[in-house]
């Protein structure tokens, strides 16, 4: 397990989030691997469940 993250601070609709992401977060033995993706709002005290669901989404759009 690589616990090396990119780390992003953005902010997205108002909100402070931090964006942590991995790559190369885990390698299975036939060569396969497994990426990590983190989010968390800094300025609220929670992120509300549709705009992490927008959030997803928006971040896997532009994965594509």
């Amino acid at each position: 397990m690589n616990t090396d993250y990119v780390i992003i601070h953005k902010n997205w609709n108002g909100i402070e989030i931090e964006i942590r992401w991995s790559r190369d977060y885990l390698a299975y033995e036939d060569g396969r691997g497994m990426a990590h993706l983190e989010v968390e709002s800094i300025s609220a005290d929670t992120l509300p469940n549709t705009a992490l669901r927008r959030l997803c989404g928006a971040i896997s759009r532009a994965a594509r």
